[in-house]
């Protein structure tokens, strides 16, 4: 039977165990249950911001890499443009100094 009033919710063990919090534990008010959700609350959209800098400032980088390879790859087709058309040249001059070449021989 003394087992049984032990255990019961608000029994003597129960009054005891409220008594002994540890470091002098206290239900929080309402208040402070507000006072902390406004701090996470402020804490999350802290942090949310500071991701949609870094998010912003990683697609701004982003873009600066596609608009300096697309000038890359502008002035690698240029330059390649010109050695397909001195290959052409010189192809041609070719031909002309081997048909040179046959006639004086």
């Amino acid at each position: 039977m003394k087992d049984l009033q032990k255990r019961r919710p608000g029994g003597p063990a129960s009054r005891l165990a409220a008594k002994r919090r540890p470091c002098g534990y206290r239900p929080l008010s309402a208040a402070a249950c507000g006072r902390m959700a406004a701090g996470l609350m402020s804490l999350a959209l802290g942090v949310n911001m500071v991701q949609w800098a870094w998010i912003a400032s990683l697609e701004d980088a982003r873009r600066e890499d596609a608009a300096r390879r697309r000038v890359q790859l502008e002035s690698a087709e240029r330059t390649r443009d010109l050695a397909v058309e001195r290959l052409g040249e010189m192809v041609l001059q070719a031909e002309a100094d081997k048909q040179a070449r046959a006639e004086q021989a």
